[in-house]
């Protein structure tokens, strides 16, 4: 920032509205994404000679140009910061890097005769939806007991005339049938109790069921009757494993929050009806100049940005800025009121304290592990020569069949485990026929010259499948793309029936391989982005192939059309006795020549095309 006056005429120029404005870097790198109620003001702040934590300096040092949005009110800021971060990613911001949608039980009341199914987002469409679930377990185990007790439908079919007999779940007496048996009542009864069990409301179920087996018992219909004591005694042990910490409260989505330097962890628990249905962790490294409630306030705001559930209440531990704000947006999108609230005394202070307790042990297991992750990647640095230690690595592979349908791949490895929402696929477009070192050069020129595009957080290191030539190629494009002070490694590999010849790592320019011993937790972990990119690549290509319609292995084979094909298949048999012949007699089939033959022979005895590697 020093000495930049293009910088510090913008920020003498900023308007006094709302608005989110973008930190950026030389090269045009977000490095934070905030909002403001003034702009101008805000901005301002950041560069004042007053005292700043450790965390803002390193930030403003960097900053090397700025970008504004200006917007009509508070609460248009608040909304596109949270996308606008969900979207670049930037260093210095908060990151929900959990992309998961977690798992609804939909009942669909709206259906003349009503199902139930797992969803993984809610909808506008009349359906009663109970969850999230977390884990996911649990949700199995409840559907699984609801199928087999209380009879509702699990198909699809249109309930008319049409439907000439009932499925097998009727015959098991897993489905009322109302595709055979039009009891409209019998089948609303039964979709009313599996509603009260779903609420929790153990009491009023069980006290109907109970009815029900009395009744049928007194009629003499004992099978019935076991039926059900066998469903009330299976409905009571499943409900009482859920813990109930109160049977008055709505439903309420309560956060802990633990922060120990640049380490957070926040602990989510979903309370439906009084019991706890789920509850899932998180930890980040925080490398923002925020305070403790910003950074909660951030991430709840990314949070409910992606999920379609909002609970009637939110419990945090400390008042948000924004809180009223964040609870004015919720409540539209909710379409009834939403309040964020931090209790001091009461039942939902007892529960907030629980949340806290339980985060806590979280963060110190994590805090444990992170100690591990960081030995391992200053290990990997030592060993691999790198420039720093690497968070964050990229692998790439690419995957064809004698140049056919020739595809990439990106996956990326970030503190200790694969990020598989961020794995992308490429179809190799600029390259023509079998030649591997310009696919990895297009798909690794296409994926940077996006992320600089976009301003999306780069790698600390790119690792790719492959000896030296592989590794000159994407050094090349990184090169021409000014990103040549990101580390990368090749990693071919060894032979497996040779112990002395082991996976060879590979460094730009350098003939000389780097060979790890066999125990190396950094040869371990480079192998598993490896493997990992190699079987995305696989998978897509194997996809392409088949979407394709090639289920000939030798339509791949140069030289092989359909007609040489037929009449390969027609005088040998089957692919396998085309295999076992020698050049000779397939040179002797009408219609082919020497080198067709030496072709097709040299294909089929190729391991890695049989196994379409």
């Amino acid at each position: 920032m020093k000495d930049n006056n293009k910088l510090l005429n913008k920020i003498n120029n900023l308007p006094i509205k709302p608005g989110i404005y973008q930190f950026k870097d030389q090269m045009g790198q977000i490095l934070y994404i905030g909002k403001a109620r003034s702009l101008k003001s805000r901005i301002q702040s950041y560069f004042s000679s007053g005292n700043k934590d450790p965390k803002t300096n390193e930030l403003v040092q960097q900053i090397y140009d700025l970008e504004t949005i200006q917007t009509n009110n508070e609460l248009e800021a608040l909304i596109l910061e949270s996308n606008q971060i969900k979207k670049y990613k930037p260093p210095f911001n908060i990151i929900l890097r959990d992309d998961k949608h977690y798992p609804f039980l939909q009942l669909t009341l709206q259906e003349e005769y009503p199902r139930l199914r797992v969803a993984r987002k809610i909808k506008k469409d009349g359906a009663v939806y109970f969850g999230p679930y977390v884990p996911t377990r649990p949700m199995r185990n409840t559907l699984r007991l609801i199928n087999k007790y209380f009879g509702l439908r699990q198909c699809s079919r249109k309930l008319n005339n049409s439907v000439k007999r009932p499925c097998l779940n009727f015959q098991m007496g897993r489905c009322i049938g109302p595709c055979s048996n039009q009891d409209k009542e019998t089948y609303n009864a039964a979709v009313k109790q599996v509603k009260l069990f779903l609420e929790g409301r153990k009491d009023t179920l069980t006290e109907i069921l109970t009815k029900n087996m009395d009744e049928a018992s007194e009629h003499m219909e004992y099978e019935k009757a076991a039926k059900l004591r066998d469903q009330v005694r299976d409905i009571q042990q499943m409900l009482s494993k859920q813990n109930i910490i109160s049977n008055q409260l709505d439903d309420l989505d309560v956060f802990g929050f633990v922060r120990d330097g640049s380490i957070v962890t926040i602990d989510l628990f979903h309370v439906r009806t009084g019991r706890i249905l789920g509850r899932h962790s998180h930890r980040m490294t925080v490398s923002s100049p925020d305070d403790d409630m910003q950074i909660l306030q951030d991430f709840i705001t990314q949070y409910y940005l992606k999920e379609t559930y909002l609970p009637e209440e939110i419990l945090v531990s400390m008042d948000l800025p924004d809180a009223e704000v964040i609870s004015k947006w919720f409540t539209e999108r909710k379409g009834k009121r939403v309040r964020i609230h931090r209790p001091i005394r009461g039942r939902k202070k007892e529960i907030l304290k629980m949340a806290y307790k339980n985060v806590l042990v979280s963060h110190m297991v994590r805090m444990q592990e992170s100690e591990e992750i960081e030995s391992i990647l200053t290990a990997m640095k030592n060993q691999l020569g790198l420039s720093k230690n690497p968070g964050r690595i990229e692998g790439f592979d690419v995957s064809n069949i004698h140049g056919l349908i020739a595809v990439g791949s990106t996956v990326v490895w970030e503190n200790n485990r694969m990020m598989r929402s961020e794995d992308r696929r490429f179809k190799i477009r600029e390259v023509g026929g079998i030649d591997d070192y310009a696919m990895i050069a297009e798909i690794v020129k296409r994926r940077y010259t996006r992320m600089l595009k976009e301003s999306l957080p780069l790698p600390d290191l790119v690792l790719i499948d492959g000896g030296l030539g592989h590794v000159n190629a994407a050094f090349n494009v990184m090169k021409k793309l000014q990103l040549d002070s990101i580390d990368i490694i090749g990693i071919a590999k060894g032979r497996k029936q040779d112990e002395s010849l082991r996976d060879r790592l590979f460094k730009p320019e350098i003939t000389t391989p780097i060979i790890l011993p066999p125990n190396s937790q950094t040869l371990h972990v480079l192998q598993q982005i490896r493997d990992e990119a190699h079987r995305f690549a696989i998978t897509f290509h194997q996809k392409l192939r088949k979407k394709a319609g090639l289920h000939s292995i030798l339509d791949e084979i140069p030289g092989i059309g359909p007609t040489r094909r037929k009449l390969l298949l027609k005088h040998f048999g089957s692919l396998k006795k085309i295999k076992n012949a020698n050049v000779e007699e397939l040179s002797e089939i009408k219609g082919m020549d020497a080198v067709t033959a030496h072709n097709v022979h040299r294909f089929l005895h190729d391991d890695n095309n049989m196994e379409t590697n």
